[in-house]
């Protein structure tokens, strides 16, 4: 298994927070490249949407390329397609396109682990991926 796959809701909400509950994410830096993010009906970049370890409440997102990498990172690396994120140093890539749908690719165990708990909690089903049934050529929102 190299990801997962699924749709979310077409709303407002906390997705962020559910999918991360639970997970220290002080212990990683976090590292976006493309975002369309709206908070109260105001576009708004993301260093305002994750503020001191938390994401804001009831957020709408339209795409983003959100990257997690070890804490002591120091170099965030153009990752264009799944060999780019192999050999990178990001532990974890979420992909959000077109508000519904979610794509998550995984290096780290545990974090894979936590975020897979916290969907079934949430009843959320998912599709795993794998490198032959993953149809993504660029790992791009845009």
């Amino acid at each position: 298994m190299i990801g997962i796959e699924f749709e979310r809701p077409n709303e407002c909400n906390n997705f962020l927070n559910d999918l991360f509950e639970n997970i220290n994410l002080s212990n990683f830096k976090i590292n976006i490249s493309e975002d369309e993010i709206y908070y109260n009906n105001q576009n708004i970049c993301f260093d305002k949407v994750y503020v001191k370890g938390k994401f804001k409440s009831n957020i709408y997102i339209v795409f983003l390329n959100l990257k997690i990498y070890p804490k002591n990172n120091t170099d965030y690396e153009i990752i264009k397609n799944y060999k780019d994120f192999e050999k990178s140093n990001c532990q974890l890539m979420i992909l959000i396109n077109d508000v519904n749908f979610v794509e998550i690719y995984f290096k780290n165990v545990n974090l894979k682990n936590a975020i897979l708990n916290n969907l079934e909690k949430k009843g959320i089903k998912f599709n795993i991926k794998t490198i032959s049934s993953d149809s993504r050529i660029i790992m791009s929102v845009l």
